[in-house]
């Protein structure tokens, strides 16, 4: 009701003089005042446009589309290169996957594949800096649970205890609790810390 009085007010208390074109642009789900305009215009003929925001909106479904689907090739390219310990093969498709469609959801699944490849060929460093990058970037919060836990693993293994602690400090969903209080005992028992281990 409100977009229809508005619409008359415009035609109808306006004076316009004469005019060749009068062009409005209305936003999406405004149906309603396009037909009133239709029908109560002082015009001889009326086109009606679909609202540029439609097309855009449009637009951005098919690029994501395109995006993703991008995304996925690379994404197989790093598994099919991990399952081959291909580590050359997996290091290169991940960097073009993070450079171009970083913000994809293939970006972080494909950086933990590759986490687990850089670590079983010994690049302990690598692997580090990708489960970070799944830490740092907006990942789901699942994977980023992961990503941690892993990461607290790798650096109990280099007896960074400290620092893998801290990893797990970090606020954690209710359902990763009891592997985290786990992970948690594991490092303390391995600093040599039994009491806290058993508080934990």
């Amino acid at each position: 009701p409100m977009i229809g009085t508005a619409v008359r007010q415009l035609l109808h208390d306006i004076d316009w003089g004469e005019l060749d074109y009068l062009l409005i642009d209305l936003p999406p789900g405004t149906s309603d005042a396009s037909m009133s305009m239709a029908q109560e215009g002082p015009i001889s003929g009326v086109v009606i446009a679909v609202c540029l925001g439609i097309i855009a909106v449009q637009g951005w479904r098919w690029w994501s589309a395109q995006q993703t689907e991008k995304a996925s090739v690379l994404y197989n390219a790093v598994s099919a290169a991990a399952r081959s310990n291909d580590v050359a093969k997996a290091k290169d498709a991940m960097a073009q996957l993070a450079d171009k469609y970083g913000g994809t959801a293939y970006a972080p699944r494909a950086a933990l594949v590759l986490a687990g490849t850089l670590h079983g060929a010994g690049d302990k460093a690598g692997a580090k800096a990708q489960l970070a990058s799944v830490i740092d970037r907006d990942s789901e919060p699942e994977l980023k649970e992961i990503a941690r836990l892993r990461l607290a693993a790798l650096l109990m293994d280099d007896k960074q205890y400290d620092e893998a602690l801290r990893t797990l400090d970090a606020k954690h969903d209710d359902a990763f609790a009891g592997i985290y209080a786990d992970m948690r005992g594991d490092i303390l028992v391995a600093a040599g810390r039994t009491a806290d281990a058993r508080a934990a």
